[in-house]
């Protein structure tokens, strides 16, 4: 499991099941595409993931507002964490969750969350999202 931000709507979920991205509304993020988007750092690099970007050229993060962005070091509440998750891999007890990854009873810290390759799109899928490249073997596991 990756524990992983989703700017947009400022929650926690798995990137490994992306239950969330599944049935968000912002999913591929249809408003905007990468080339017109903030995040887009020129050279085909996503300032926002520091990978390259889809070869779709588009993510549910497009231009998601700089302030947004949260800062290292700050704590993102549990109550932030996706529900389905809990409820799913801890029986509805965020407090299980915080203890079985080691984190702060008061929340997540961003330190311990991941940034997907791809947002909106499960981590198995990352590699044909991005094509072929680098980034292919990139796990959250190590």
């Amino acid at each position: 499991m990756c524990l992983t931000l989703c700017y947009r709507r400022g929650i926690i979920y798995d990137s490994h099941t992306c239950d969330v991205c599944r049935t968000c509304p912002h999913r591929l993020g249809g408003a905007g595409r990468c080339d017109d988007c903030q995040h887009y750092a020129g050279e085909d690099v996503c300032d926002l993931t520091k990978a390259r970007v889809p070869r779709y050229r588009r993510c549910c993060q497009w231009n998601v507002a700089r302030d947004r962005r949260i800062k290292q070091g700050a704590v993102i509440p549990l109550e932030a964490v996706d529900p389905v998750l809990v409820e799913r891999a801890y029986r509805g007890d965020a407090g299980l969750l915080a203890e079985e990854w080691g984190l702060r009873a008061d929340g997540v810290p961003v330190s311990e969350t991941v940034v997907p390759l791809v947002y909106g799109v499960e981590s198995s899928e990352w590699s044909e999202a991005l094509g072929s490249g680098p980034e292919s073997g990139w796990s959250c596991e190590g």
